[in-house]
């Protein structure tokens, strides 16, 4: 994956509200996202193992995409979509889009939204999403 501009990266939430299961909306106003891929190592070392390196059973353990991201309120729909979810705890279907690289799209809790603001500035919120189910990774 060669260089390219932070603003292509697109974070979207399934519109619930549209009647169509297939239908997505971009999450407004992000300025910040990571996106963390993680594979749960199952040790099986034994007293036998070759000079006492680890070893690992392949194919085994948990896999877990956990995304955030930082940005200000934008879009009230797409803003009402992240309330209504993170107050009735849902799990929605989230894409990730990382061009180059990958759309990274399954089902998705919110772990931790959060809402700042400085006196003389914008109000800003943080969202951090953690996955519930599969994630399939398409190229983009």
């Amino acid at each position: 994956m060669g260089a390219q501009k932070g603003s292509d990266v697109a974070l979207r939430i399934e519109d619930t509200a549209s009647g169509s299961p297939t239908a997505f909306v971009a999450v407004g106003g992000l300025r910040s996202y990571q996106l963390q891929i993680n594979s749960e190592l199952v040790d099986i070392s034994n007293a036998d193992s070759v000079n006492k390196w680890r070893e690992g059973l392949a194919g085994a353990g948990i896999k877990n995409v956990s995304i955030s991201g930082n940005g200000v309120f934008k879009d009230d729909a797409t803003d009402a979509l992240v309330k209504a979810s993170v107050m009735n705890n849902t799990h929605l279907t989230w894409q990730f889009d990382v061009p180059d690289f990958a759309r990274m799209e399954g089902r998705f809790h919110i772990g931790q939204f959060e809402v700042s603001a400085d006196h003389n500035g914008e109000v800003t919120y943080s969202i951090s999403l953690e996955s519930v189910s599969e994630v399939f990774a398409r190229d983009l």
